[in-house]
């Protein structure tokens, strides 16, 4: 069976022709992963996630393309969102350990670190600023 047979196949239910869709495009998904993270595990993990999202989502396939180019537009995707979900986590570590530095430099300094200033540690920039000015600037 080429390809568009496959797929036609596996729209219907065809656990066979999935497998054989899969297993065809495994090596090639693997690689693309494996540029793209520099990391087996990830990119394993990433290939999983792709087909998971292959098999949600077969039935919106069109075949306007191959077959291995719609993984890896899914895999794409998955990349991009892990990494904008690590640039956040690495933002909120970054503003986690300042609060943290800060509540123990002020602690050290015999001041006060209320919970107002815990609460402040946890807004964004542009929340926290206008509120200290209001506050405590008028």
């Amino acid at each position: 069976m080429d390809e568009r047979d496959l797929v036609k196949a596996a729209k219907k239910g065809d656990d066979g022709a999935l497998a054989a869709l899969f297993q065809g495009s495994y090596p090639f998904l693997l690689k693309y992963l494996l540029k793209l993270t520099f990391n087996l595990e990830n990119a394993e993990d990433l290939a999983q996630e792709t087909y998971s999202k292959a098999i949600e989502n077969l039935s919106r396939f069109k075949g306007a393309s191959k077959f291995s180019t719609w993984l890896i537009s899914i895999a794409t995707h998955l990349y991009l969102d892990q990494k904008r979900k690590q640039k956040r986590e690495f933002t909120w570590l970054k503003q986690e350990k300042t609060v943290r530095k800060l509540k123990w430099e002020t602690q050290n300094n015999n001041q006060a670190w209320d919970d107002v200033m815990e609460a402040l540690g946890h807004l964004k920039d542009d929340f926290r600023v206008p509120i200290i000015l209001k506050h405590y600037y008028g």
